[in-house]
């Protein structure tokens, strides 16, 4: 974080996924359970939106910045894990559908190195644009749970340099 600053304005870029809204947390005891890949994957990808907010209430008025984005369905290994039903019609429609690797990066390199979008830190894109929070990621509260439970599961307690 102090390199950060140090280097400002500056930006961290998570990337997340449509997926996210696959899942809404009920509990933040719900990090400990493990379950199916793509459910899996969906977590993790909301953990990603969560972590992006967070950190920008944290940091806000420090030049550094912050979003979580969602790249597009693209054409990757990525389901090589998923039940094979979802794997094979996630292929097929993959070849036909899907982004290539080129056309994914556009929003990831959009919010790395587009100027003027250090008013939406914090905030969700797609498409090189900023979207809105589907219902799952609103909770604001539940970000700063979140927060304090991953520094409990990493052994970070009140260790974040800001």
């Amino acid at each position: 974080m102090d390199l950060l600053k140090k280097s400002t304005p500056s930006r961290v870029i998570n990337v997340a996924s449509l997926m996210a809204v696959l899942y809404n947390f009920s509990s933040v005891n719900e990090l400990n359970n493990s379950g199916i890949s793509f459910m899996m994957y969906a977590r993790s990808k909301l953990c990603n939106i969560y972590f992006a907010r967070e950190v920008h209430e944290k940091i806000k008025d420090t030049g550094v910045t912050t979003y979580s984005l969602h790249p597009g369905v693209i054409y990757t290994e990525f389901t090589r894990d998923f039940p094979i039903i979802i794997k094979q019609v996630s292929e097929f429609f993959e070849k036909f559908f899907f982004k290539n690797a080129r056309q994914g990066a556009q929003t990831t390199l959009h919010c790395a190195l587009a100027k003027d979008i250090e008013k939406h830190s914090g905030k969700y894109f797609t498409e090189c644009k900023v979207a809105s929070f589907y219902r799952g990621a609103k909770n604001l509260e539940f970000s700063k749970i979140l927060w304090r439970r991953t520094e409990e599961l990493v052994g970070l307690e009140k260790k974040f340099p800001c």
